[in-house]
């Protein structure tokens, strides 16, 4: 069975996964949101890209913390991202 967390209306541009090789508890000191493993989604609305940070919680299950979703609005269109150290 499949239960429907989270949707897009906007169009896709990238979908990665992402895991935090130095990754801490501590919100301050981190960018990303807290989860060890992320799903890095970049959608695209025709005048706007936005990316979404999705907290996976059971990576060996699929499953995500919906209401740790997390926007980031305000970008051109996003064909990749990548990680930077700080």
């Amino acid at each position: 069975q499949v239960n429907k967390i989270h949707s897009f209306s906007d169009e896709i541009t990238h979908f990665s996964f992402f895991r935090q090789a130095r990754a801490t508890t501590d919100a301050s000191s981190a960018n990303l949101p807290t989860a060890l493993n992320t799903l890095l989604t970049a959608t695209w609305n025709g005048s706007e890209g936005t990316i979404h940070t999705i907290p996976v919680i059971s990576p060996n299950v699929g499953g995500i913390d919906a209401s740790g979703i997390v926007e980031y609005k305000g970008f051109g269109k996003i064909s990749t991202i990548t990680h930077q150290d700080q």
